[in-house]
């Protein structure tokens, strides 16, 4: 079962209005990360797990961590691997325990 699917926006929304614009890749974003970006003058655009944003004006690129097999997201892995050969900030959520 693909998790991410069952977590992740089905819509592209848009938050703030900020100076930066931070495409966000829900893969099972939590609310306070949003939240936090938010606090530093941007504009965050949330698309779905399996959203084709290449066409989409942003000036950082955001993949936030999911539930479940990270295999079951072949089309977000695809979309991250045609985005490190652009010209962009890729950055990501990370889980860290001790």
């Amino acid at each position: 079962m693909n998790l991410v699917a069952e977590v992740s926006t089905h819509e592209k929304q848009v938050y703030g209005s900020g100076k930066y614009k931070i495409l966000l890749v829900d893969c099972g974003v939590k609310y306070n990360i949003i939240r936090n970006l938010l606090k530093r003058d941007t504009t965050i655009i949330r698309v779905p797990w399996d959203y084709n944003y290449h066409t989409e004006d942003f000036d950082g690129l955001f993949l936030s961590n999911g539930p479940g097999d990270p295999k079951m997201c072949g089309i977000t892995i695809r979309n991250i691997k045609t985005s490190f050969e652009a010209d962009k900030p890729v950055s990501a959520s990370v889980l860290v325990t001790n």
